[in-house]
Order: C-alpha cells, then structure tokens, then sequence
C-alpha cells in the first residue's frame, strides 16, 4: 500500500492513476483487518488531493478508493480503544460535501462521482455514531434534499434511457436512506428536513415511493415521535387527507 501511495503521489498520466486508485479501492474493501500502518502512509490525504483532478475517470475511482478508506475508518472511531490515527479529517468530510452539491456557482460535479459520495455518507452514518456525527448537520441535509427533490433533468449527466434513470433513481434512494440515518443521530434535523420536503410530497411518497423510500420516511417519522422534537407533526400530516390512507397501504404490504 505504501509503494501504491506513493506512485498515485508521481504519476501524473490519467489512465494509470485511475487504476491505481481502483487497487486501493479495492484492497482495502476486501481487507478483514487494517492495520494503523496504512492511515500513517497519509493515504487519505493523497487521494483527497486526487479528487482534485480534471479527470473524470479518475475522481470516480479516487470517490471510490476514498469513500472505502472512509468507511473502514469510521467503523473503528466507536472503538474505546481506537487509534486517533483513524480520526476522518475535515479535508476528506469536505470533500464528500462537496461532491454532493447540487445547486453552486462551480461546475456541478460528475453525477458518478456524486453516487459513490452519497453512499460513503450512507454507509458511515448507517454504522458509526463517532463519524456519523460529523455528517448531521443542515448542511448535510440540504445537499442531500437537494439531490431527492431534483428532477432528472437537473443532473448533469441524465439521459432518457432506462439505465440513466434506474442510476438516478438510485441516487434518491441512496439520498433518503443516508436522511434517515442523519434523523437516527440527530432527530431534531426530522424539523427542517419535513419542511423542506413538504406534507404533501412526503404524504405521497409513503404512498407512491419505492419501499427503502417509504421504509426511510417511516423511520424518520418513528423517530420524530420518539424524540417529540416536532410537535406539530401529528396535526400536520393528519390533515393530509392521503396520510392514514397511505399508512393503511403499507400495513397491508
């Protein structure tokens, strides 16, 4: 890993730097244990600074090779006897962020590379409290409704066959999965995020929307209640008239 470092470090020729950054990628996802020799080869750090790259072939692989160091690292800071070398640095959870940005003066960033950064958020706020943590607040949330209330057309790669809108349809999935596991850290976020989607969207999602939609909304309702940090909610969505129908439906599913 460390020879494998320090050529993403040199190389500067696309093609082998995107094949390099598929090896870690893939090393550390097959990996049972990691040693904290790897966090102290700065691999982190070198393949947030890949991300920087004009190449879109190779921030794709580096998303990928970054969001599975990411994860590892964040399954072990629940650990009372965790290394602080394993700590996620504000550079990496600035770049997922930013690679979840919809709606910014910048060029918009390839939807691939927002795919793989959607899911490392998903996957770290689904496993670990420590790194999740980082990740609940409304910035996060805004980015991620974003990327939920946005239609195809918005994205910048969306196409009109059904393999583009099966991706973006993942994408939104992916987006209100990773919402609910933010409401399982921090409920007090169900507020803004129930506004910014509105009671008859969600209504209608519980009743139109694919079952790990519907199953991340009914989460974050669970939550609210649970919490009580939304005392309005039971008014709200009761006048709705499609609410009770829409829980009728999926206690029948």
């Amino acid at each position: 890993m460390g020879l494998l470092v320090k050529m993403l470090k040199q190389i500067k020729t696309p093609g082998i730097k995107s094949r390099l950054c598929s090896v870690v990628g893939m090393l550390i996802r097959h990996s049972t244990v990691i040693e904290n020799e790897l966090a102290e080869t700065r691999i982190c750090e070198v393949l947030v600074e890949t991300m920087r790259d004009n190449n879109d072939k190779v921030r794709r692989k580096a998303i990928a090779a970054l969001g599975e160091y990411m994860f590892y690292a964040a399954t072990q800071l629940d650990d009372d006897q965790v290394d602080p070398i394993w700590e996620l640095s504000y550079d990496a959870i600035q770049t997922i962020l930013r690679c979840l940005r919809m709606n910014t003066n910048e060029p918009p960033e390839d939807d691939i590379v927002r795919f793989y950064a959607c899911k490392t958020l998903e996957n770290i706020c689904a496993q670990s409290n420590s790194a999740g943590h980082k990740f609940a607040s409304l910035e996060t949330i805004n980015h991620l409704l974003a990327i939920f209330l946005s239609p195809v057309a918005n994205f910048t790669k969306a196409g009109a066959t059904k393999q583009n809108l099966s991706f973006y349809d993942a994408l939104k999935v992916s987006s209100a999965v990773a919402l609910s596991h933010i409401c399982g850290l921090n409920p007090q976020l169900f507020h803004p995020i129930f506004e910014r989607i509105t009671a008859p969207v969600y209504c209608n999602t519980l009743t139109e929307g694919t079952p790990r939609v519907q199953q991340a909304f009914i989460t974050m309702l669970n939550l609210a209640l649970t919490a009580n940090v939304f005392p309005k909610i039971n008014d709200i969505l009761l006048s709705e008239e499609s609410f009770l129908k829409s829980l009728m439906q999926l206690h029948e599913h």
